[in-house]
């Protein structure tokens, strides 16, 4: 049986008893519901006071943008996830945001092959929902039970609404997710603090609707292309670094 963690909003109840309802039918998987953080709410409290005092300076250099109150609240919802799965005496656990759906046989059998291949003291993660990039992505890979492909993840952005992660994955992503970083949804760059990061093919989940309210705010789409490529320089400068902040994070943990 593994343990599943649902992030919801106290005020989404729809979106909750949708969740349950298929969650409910997955075979070998227990689900809790952990409430997210407001990333509206947070804006007015000395949580969000914190993150933006500390990140504006660093955040802004290592993602070349200011970091939105949606995204501290959805790394801070990750995290208390991630906490919730370093202290599992199962390898594994699962995380889900309240916007994925799914087949339930499905993911169930997703769930039971990674659970036979799970190991507590390897940093890995299993994304069950897709992304443009991941759509074209070869079914070739490495063969899992159940008929699925274990294909591993380029960078990119990807909204994580559904993964399985290890203890030890919970653990490096929880030393690492500071308010300069905000992993939550950034799995391209979880590979820096060393873990590895596989698509779970065909995916057993996809997104049911309009995303939650916790997820990802994309900057918005510069209007003058000599911005533009400023703007592509600066992020890849700002993703070494990032990079290198994340490894000497985890790594003083």
């Amino acid at each position: 049986m593994m343990q599943g963690f649902l992030l919801n909003l106290a005020g989404a109840r729809e979106r909750l008893a949708a969740s349950l309802r298929w969650l409910g039918g997955v075979p070998g998987l227990a689900v809790e519901r952990l409430e997210a953080v407001d990333g509206r709410a947070l804006a007015a409290a000395e949580g969000w006071r914190f993150w933006k005092r500390v990140a504006r300076l660093r955040f802004w250099v290592a993602n070349a943008r200011r970091i939105q109150p949606a995204e501290a609240g959805c790394a801070l919802s990750h995290a208390a996830a991630w906490r919730r799965v370093a202290a599992l005496e199962a390898a594994a656990g699962a995380v889900f945001e309240d916007d994925v759906a799914g087949d339930a046989a499905a993911l169930g059998a997703a769930l039971k092959a990674i659970a036979g291949r799970a190991r507590a003291e390897r940093a890995e993660v299993w994304l069950l929902e897709g992304s443009p990039a991941a759509e074209h992505a070869l079914e070739t890979g490495e063969p899992m039970d159940g008929g699925f492909y274990l294909v591993p993840a380029g960078p990119g952005a990807s909204c994580a609404a559904a993964y399985v992660l290890s203890r030890a994955a919970a653990r490096r992503l929880l030393a690492a997710n500071t308010p300069v970083s905000a992993l939550a949804d950034a799995w391209g760059r979880w590979a820096a603090c060393g873990v590895k990061v596989w698509w779970v093919r065909p995916f057993p989940c996809h997104a049911r609707g309009a995303p939650s309210q916790i997820g990802w705010v994309l900057p918005r789409r510069a209007r003058w292309r000599w911005y533009a490529a400023l703007w592509r320089v600066r992020h890849a400068v700002g993703a070494a670094a990032d990079r290198m902040l994340v490894r000497r994070a985890w790594r003083r943990k």
